[in-house]
């Protein structure tokens, strides 16, 4: 898994703007792809982000990116916890929710539609998105906005212009560590 690719899809969650970040990536070899992951989550883990599989199928890989500090907080809260619940999780530290999520994501074939709080964004776009069936929203991002609208086209400028930027440093030779905050 290249740096570039990295940059490309994970850039908010780098700069420590974003939760977290998720994208599918094509591999020849499992085991190649693990250690891809260890070596990784190596270089990023004094960052505090951690990259994780979800799920495989035929020889793609749903790839998660996260800042561990900020799932955990996002995790801590009751009214995500309740929401969560409803789904099934029982309990609430990282460990145990990614392998719900990843269990749910293997199981149904698809994406849950509760990924949307792994990911950041607002429990209510997250639970109007599953009452509407992912119509009738105001626009659409990185998610599809049914609350506050003018404040979700803030948030994908600036993880728009975070990627603009970093993928562009990073083809100037910045590395990933440099661009990965703390």
């Amino acid at each position: 898994m290249s740096d570039k690719t990295i940059v490309r899809f994970c850039s908010p969650t780098l700069a420590g703007l974003k939760v977290a970040s998720l994208f599918t990536y094509k591999f020849n070899n499992k085991s190649q792809l693990c250690r891809d992951i260890r070596r990784t989550n190596n270089r990023l883990r004094i960052k505090g982000i951690k990259f994780q599989i979800l799920n495989i199928f035929n020889s793609l890989a749903i790839i998660y990116v996260y800042r561990i500090d900020k799932l955990k907080a996002i995790l801590e809260k009751n009214d995500i916890r309740n929401f969560l619940a409803s789904y099934g999780y029982i309990t609430f530290d990282i460990v145990s929710v990614l392998k719900n999520l990843s269990f749910r994501m293997r199981k149904n074939n698809n994406f849950p539609h509760e990924i949307g709080i792994f990911l950041g964004y607002p429990l209510k776009d997250t639970i109007d998105f599953i009452e509407n069936n992912g119509k009738n929203y105001l626009c659409s991002g990185y998610w599809k906005v049914y609350n506050n609208e003018t404040e979700a086209l803030k948030t994908f400028s600036r993880y728009r212009k975070c990627t603009e930027i970093y993928c562009k440093k990073h083809a100037q030779g910045t590395c990933m560590e440099k661009l990965a905050i703390s």
